[in-house]
């Protein structure tokens, strides 16, 4: 397996940080850590086994983004595809088929038919489709942001406090990543996420 190391920036624009510099009282401008793009490692789609049947009901792209090099993972962790991460709490992978149909990875609900999970996971597909959606309305979103997540499960018609459900916001965003839908940043150890803006 060949995996090329990248930061992957080139056609993306960096997420948002402080709007001004901060300065002390004596009025010197202090520099504010800004936001970097997180280094993948970029594997051809030909070049890895899908372990899991399910992860053949969808439509990947022919280049994938892992977040650590898979030569150093010959051991799978859990996930559907890159071998450096836990399973996902999203029953699906995004769907480069369902993308080009819908303008959205996820399915909308949880009974289409390349959702193969238990009946306690197929739910939290409708989480990663309002992840998809809500990122697509405002650019950016960052994983961890309480009113993000309380955002995406209301509109998912999840409780709060649903288990798990603060993960699989996460999970859906490190997924749209691994797909190359959307980009990944790092400012200090905060994942920010950002849509692909095309190159002109």
């Amino acid at each position: 397996m060949n995996a090329t190391k990248t930061a992957a920036d080139t056609a993306t624009a960096a997420p948002t940080a402080a709007k001004e510099p901060a300065k002390t009282s004596t009025g010197k401008v202090i520099s504010l850590p800004q936001p970097k793009p997180a280094v993948m490692f970029e594997v051809k789609l030909a070049d890895v086994t899908l372990v899991e049947e399910r992860t053949k009901l969808v439509t990947l792209p022919a280049l994938l983004r892992f977040e650590a090099d898979p030569a150093q993972h010959a051991k799978r962790k859990g996930h559907q595809i890159d071998p450096s991460r836990f399973a996902s709490c999203m029953p699906v992978m995004p769907c480069m088929a369902k993308l080009a149909a819908t303008g959205n990875a996820y399915p909308a609900e949880p009974d289409d038919t390349v959702v193969v999970a238990d009946e306690r996971w197929r739910p939290y597909v409708k989480i990663g489709h309002h992840v998809h959606a809500l990122l697509i309305e405002r650019g950016e979103l960052r994983g961890r942001d309480p009113a993000v997540i309380k955002e995406v499960l209301t509109r998912a018609g999840f409780p709060d406090g649903a288990p798990y459900a603060d993960t699989a916001v996460q999970d859906a965003l490190r997924d749209l990543a691994l797909v190359g839908i959307i980009q990944m940043h790092i400012l200090g150890r905060r994942k920010i996420f950002c849509t692909f803006i095309p190159k002109k």
